[in-house]
Formats: C-alpha cells, sequence, structure tokens
C-alpha cells in the first residue's frame, strides 16, 4: 500500500514537473529563495524526485548510468576550486561576501545536476519515457498558446488587455514584453533558451524521424510537426538573435543527416541510373555536400535578411563601413550586442590570468579589473558596474566555465556533453518510437548549445538538463528493450 501511494506520488510529481516547465521565474519560489531570477518550479520539484525516490533506490542497489561520472567529476572539481579561492586575493565588490556568490552558483548547479539525475536514471519502460515526451508536448502547446496570444495582441492593439499582465504577474517576475513574445519565461532570450534547449529538438527530432508519441494525425501532420511549425514561429517572434542561429545550427545538423542518408541512398543507386553513373560517385557526393551547403547559405541568408527588416537591432546588419573604418567592437556596438561581447572578453581575460579558475559565482568580483575601456563607455555595462546592486556575470556559459572552474572544469564539462552524445547516437533503429525521439533531440540540443552557450550562463534553467538526461535513458533502455513493432507509423 506504502509503495504504491509512493509511485503515485512520484507520478504526480513528474507530471507538474513537466507541465511547470515554461515558467522560469515563478514569484513565489523566487521570494523564497531571496529574490533570485532563477526560479524555475520544475527544478525544485526534480530535488524532490531525487531526495524521496532516486537516493533510496541508489541505497538498495541501484546504478547511475555511465554518463553521469564526467557530470559528477565536475561539480567535484568546481567544489575545490571554489574552496580554494578563500585562500587567495579575491577583489571585494559592493560588500557581497564571496561564499553567498559562490553558494548561488552551487545551488544553481545543484538544481540543474538533481534534474539530469531524475531524468537519467528514473523512468525504468519505454512506455513511461512516451508518457513524459507526451506531457513536454502538451506543456510545450500551452506555452505557445500563450506566445501567439501575446503576438495577436501587440501586433493588433499595441498593448495587452489587463488579464494578460495578471495572469503573467501570477507566473513571472518580469511584465509583458512589448514587441518581442516572452511566453511564460523571465524574458524573451530565455524562452528562446527552452525552446533550442528542448520542445523544438524534441518537435524536430520527431518530424525528422517520421514518428510520433502521439497517434492521432490531422492532414497526415503528427502532432509533432504542428508543434514544431507554432516553435519556430515562437521563436521568430522572441526576435532572440541568438536563439535563431542556435536554431539554424541544428537544422543544419539535420540536413547533414538528410544529406548522409541520401548520399547511402545515391551509392547503391548510382549503378542503376544512368546519369548518376557517368558523374561517378565522387562527383555525386561533391555535388550533394555542394547543395547541402547552398541550402544552409540561403536559410541562413534569409532569416539574416527578414531580422534586419523586422528587429530594429538588426537594421544595420549589412552595413559594414564602421567595420572596416574603425573594429568589430565599433560594429557589435552597431548591432546593440557590443555590451555582450564585453562580457565575453573580460572572463576570457580573468581565465588568462586564473587558468585554474577564480571559484564558481566569483568571476564578477574581478570585473572591475578586467573590464576594458570601452566597456565602461557602453551604457548598459556603465550602469551594471555602476549602479546595480548585483555582481556581474559574463552572460556565456563557455567563458563562465573556463573563468570559474578553468581549462579542467571546462575540459570535464565537454567531456559530459560527449558522453551525453555518445548515449544519443547509440540508439539502435529498431528501439521504439519515444526512445530515438529522445536520442535525436539531446543530439539536437547539444549542437543548438554550441551557439546557446553564448547567451546564458545559469546552470539553474532546467531544460537542457532534462532532455540530456532523457537521451541518456533512452540509451539506458535502448540497450535491452528493442521491439520494432512500437514506433507509431
Amino acid at each position: 500500500m506504502f509503495q504504491r501511494l509512493l509511485s503515485r506520488t512520484e507520478t504526480v510529481i513528474w507530471a507538474a514537473l513537466i507541465v511547470l516547465l515554461p515558467v522560469t521565474s515563478l514569484p513565489l519560489i523566487s521570494h523564497l529563495a531571496g529574490g533570485t531570477m532563477v526560479a524555475p518550479p520544475s527544478a525544485f520539484l526534480a530535488i524532490l524526485l531525487v531526495i524521496f525516490w532516486l537516493l533510496p533506490a541508489l541505497w538498495r542497489g541501484g546504478r547511475l548510468p555511465g554518463a553521469v561520472l564526467p557530470l559528477l567529476a565536475f561539480v567535484g572539481l568546481s567544489l575545490i576550486v571554489s574552496l580554494a579561492a578563500f585562500f587567495f586575493p579575491v577583489p571585494m565588490f559592493r560588500d557581497t561576501p564571496i561564499w553567498r556568490s559562490e553558494l548561488e552558483g552551487f545551488i544553481t548547479l545543484g538544481m540543474g545536476v538533481c534534474v539530469f539525475l531524475a531524468a537519467a536514471a528514473r523512468p525504468q519502460k519505454p512506455e513511461r519515457l512516451g508518457w513524459l515526451l507526451r506531457l513536454v508536448n502538451w506543456s510545450g502547446l500551452v506555452m505557445l498558446v500563450w506566445v501567439i496570444l501575446q503576438t495577436v495582441f501587440w501586433q493588433t492593439q499595441r498593448s495587452f488587455p489587463a488579464w494578460m499582465h495578471t495572469v503573467q504577474s501570477w507566473l513571472t517576475l518580469n511584465e509583458l514584453y512589448k514587441g518581442r513574445a516572452s511566453g511564460f519565461a523571465f524574458e524573451p532570450s530565455w524562452l528562446a533558451h527552452q525552446l533550442n534547449m528542448l520542445y523544438l529538438p524534441i518537435w524536430a527530432a520527431a518530424s525528422f524521424l517520421r514518428i510520433s508519441v502521439h497517434r492521432g494525425r490531422v492532414f497526415r501532420l503528427s502532432f509533432e510537426n504542428l508543434l514544431l511549425l507554432g516553435g519556430v514561429a515562437a521563436l521568430w517572434f522572441s526576435y532572440s538573435r541568438v536563439g535563431l542561429l542556435a536554431f539554424l545550427i541544428s537544422l543544419g545538423y539535420l540536413l547533414w543527416l538528410f544529406n548522409r542518408w541520401l548520399h547511402g541512398w545515391l551509392g547503391h543507386s548510382v549503378e542503376r541510373i544512368p546519369w548518376l553513373a557517368q558523374l561517378g560517385r565522387r562527383r555525386v557526393s561533391a555535388l550533394l555536400i555542394g547543395l547541402m551547403l547552398a541550402v544552409y547559405l540561403a536559410l541562413f541568408f534569409i532569416a539574416a535578411t527578414l531580422l534586419s527588416k523586422f528587429d530594429p537591432r538588426m537594421a544595420k546588419l549589412f552595413d559594414f563601413t564602421v567595420l572596416r573604418q574603425m573594429d568589430f567592437m565599433a560594429y557589435a556596438n552597431q548591432l546593440i550586442f557590443a555590451e555582450r561581447v564585453v562580457y565575453w572578453k573580460t572572463g576570457w581575460d580573468i581565465w588568462n590570468d586564473h587558468p585554474l579558475g577564480v571559484g564558481l559565482g566569483n568571476a564578477g568580483y574581478y570585473f572591475p579589473q578586467k573590464m576594458s575601456a570601452f566597456g565602461w563607455g557602453l551604457l548598459e555595462t556603465n550602469t551594471v558596474m555602476s549602479r546595480m546592486s548585483g555582481i556581474p556575470n559574463v552572460k556565456s556559459l563557455w567563458v563562465r566555465l573556463l573563468a570559474e572552474t578553468g581549462i579542467a572544469g571546462f575540459a570535464l564539462y565537454v567531456g559530459w556533453l560527449f558522453s551525453v552524445w555518445k548515449s544519443a547516437a547509440g540508439l539502435r533503429k529498431d528501439t521504439p518510437a519515444a526512445l530515438r525521439i529522445a536520442g535525436l533531440a539531446g543530439q539536437l540540443a547539444i549542437v543548438a548549445l554550441l551557439v546557446e552557450g553564448f547567451s546564458l550562463d545559469t546552470f539553474g534553467l532546467p531544460y537542457l538538463w532534462l532532455t540530456f538526461g532523457l537521451a541518456v535513458t533512452a540509451f539506458r533502455l535502448g540497450k535491452t528493450q528493442a521491439t520494432p513493432g512500437a514506433i507509431t507509423p
């Protein structure tokens, strides 16, 4: 009786975790956590899953997937580097003690690790994983409906009704953005992040593989096909430049997979098709590679052109006069992303002086010393340094890893990503639909993270952790369960 109740409670928590994924900054949790912007309820529910279900299972003899080991090594190294920071002269800044910054860093890292552990170790059957993916799809639908409402009201009325402001205030710390869709996220770039790290990879993977975890279809289109179209539209109306670039990169990976399949098919057919036989295999291969690059560059150019027409920040995207006359920083300032470049360069300079890292959460203490004169002349960075009370950050996951955990921490984190990639790529073609979707989604999320890592630097948002965890558990289940008939036609 108790075990049945425990199992049902776990199911309810999992359902709540997935349903609340679109919410990134729940006011109630933020107030309890001291006013932090990163307050996703899903991450806190994952902590409950780890404490009350995963740890007891490990105590009874359960085992963690091998992909967890590099991540645990990264956490251990981060702890060592952060403790070592107390023995070195870290500059004081705004009366914020070092222990508080490090504690906040480890809390957000712990939240992410708990999401990954819960997703990588708990689902025991492909049916369970399929149920989780269906919940993700339904939560994504709710988020897309809210994005559509934001877009429609702004495009038609240039304002939002009072009830939308009320609902938004219940679910996030920030107000509705004028001109940009933010969903239930704190800001539009966070909406792009959750789309690129979770929703779009799942929907694109299901569409590319032509399979689904749902049964019904509308005009031969699966639920994931329709969600993918809505997700791309939501990403567009967020006007997140890094988000759009990240999606194009992941789309390029799908084009490469299609090109590889087409190359293999033509390789078997080249002798049977006269005009292909005349070209030869090498010319056919070169033709396919050139065609793929042409398609990808055309997509990139079309997206950049449209963005320059609709987003005022990109209006001078193709105006290279400043770049020729001055330098890249002036060109970046023209496109209103020079501040981000300043943050990245500052973090890079911190790492150059401290190759072993300055400790998790401590990079901001070195900003007054390391930020360039050009950065002090920018309005945003000058405001952050002179008027705001918080400790600044480097705005990039990759640069933060180098600056705060050193080259060893960066290597361990990349090693963990590689182990997730190997797990996702190791799924057989005869595994159930849910497993194949989760595996390819993990790969797409890693590809998108290469770019997304230059937009956000927090560990606390659950999306990449959940996607990677589902990819790992898909590989684990795929090794022991392969049912060819389980794929939805």
